[in-house]
């Protein structure tokens, strides 16, 4: 156990992190290092069965070791299931936790084998939701510390500002198998064959990005914009009425995070750690991940945009439970023996 006071450094290899550098408090002291190694911002499809994951893999691996090795680190505290893989090495001379959640191809056979034989040797594991927990749990039943602790916001930057009803259609996410985006533009072409004024606007990269722009390409769809990766949120938000989260699986979702607190409406699919954060017809519809149940939720805000102020009108109480703030204390806690 130890004080804030009391540690030298911490490491951070995934800088993209809203509120960590804040919530340290103490940057002219030096104590946070932030690093990046190149595996999260690559367009690789992260499947196993993948030639080129395990390549990178290698070489990040390389990158990594070398600095862990040349800082004899203390903690490791890993957040992807491919993090703890490149890490491997170190899991018994180190005190490693692992903080993210289990990808959909690592959750069945033969590859959950895999990251079971490494989760169990972890000191750790901390669940960004219950949905996550209950997973891991399912995969390590003997394991004891196991954590939930939820991402979330900071509330200090909310910027609501609800649109008055739906023309510009937005998804916010990584053209990657599970977050499902080929589904949104098989909903709106449904809708803007009924609605000739909407437009869809992708907003992200990845290794599923030509497969989707053929799609779109080979069945002539018109009024689909691809912007590519936008660091900048509040150029995201500007741009559209209504988010959609289409995923096949979610750990919880920083996006609806994101669109609530500019006051966006939300219809994202009931899966994974989503139903945590929307309350169908509460803050935001729910549908499940196919084609009819979307284009049903939608079209209920489209033609009703009142409901937009309805759900408006609950975006504070919810986003109130997921101040990064308090999750970064909690978060210390745990990480530090004091919980």
């Amino acid at each position: 156990m130890c004080s804030r006071d009391e540690i030298d450094k911490i490491t951070v290899a995934y800088p993209n992190i809203p509120g960590l550098k804040d919530f340290w408090a103490d940057i002219e002291s030096k104590k946070i290092e932030f690093i990046n190694y190149r595996f999260d911002s690559l367009t690789v499809d992260k499947n196993f069965l993948n030639l080129n994951f395990y390549r990178l893999l290698k070489r990040e691996r390389r990158v990594v070791e070398e600095k862990v090795k040349r800082e004899n680190y203390d903690l490791l505290f890993a957040h992807a299931p491919t993090d703890v893989l490149i890490l491997k090495n170190f899991l018994e001379q180190t005190s490693t936790i692992f903080y993210s959640a289990i990808p959909s191809y690592a959750r069945v056979w033969p590859f959950e084998i895999a990251i079971v034989k490494y989760l169990e040797r972890l000191r750790k594991v901390i669940c960004v939701s219950e949905f996550m927990q209950d997973e891991i749990k399912r995969i390590l039943p003997s394991k004891k510390n196991i954590y939930m602790i939820h991402n979330g916001i900071e509330l200090e930057n909310l910027k609501s500002n609800p649109p008055t009803s739906v023309k510009n259609i937005g998804v916010v996410a990584r053209f990657e198998r599970e977050k499902n985006v080929v589904l949104a533009i098989k909903v709106f072409r449904f809708l803007i064959k009924k609605y000739g004024y909407l437009s869809l606007h992708l907003f992200g990269d990845g290794s599923k990005k030509r497969t989707v722009e053929n799609f779109v390409r080979r069945n002539k769809i018109k009024s689909v914009y691809f912007h590519g990766f936008v660091k900048n949120t509040d150029e995201i938000y500007s741009k559209i009425d209504l988010l959609v989260v289409p995923s096949k699986m979610e750990t919880l979702s920083l996006v609806i995070f994101e669109a609530m607190s500019r006051g966006i409406p939300v219809v994202a699919s009931n899966v994974g750690g989503i139903p945590e954060i929307i309350k169908d017809g509460y803050n935001g519809f729910l549908a499940e991940p196919n084609v009819k149940s979307f284009i049903d939720k939608i079209t209920r805000i489209i033609e009703n945009p009142e409901i937009i102020n309805d759900f408006g009108k609950n975006y504070a109480q919810t986003l109130s439970k997921f101040d990064i703030r308090e999750k970064f204390e909690d978060l210390y806690k745990v990480l530090f023996d004091q919980a």
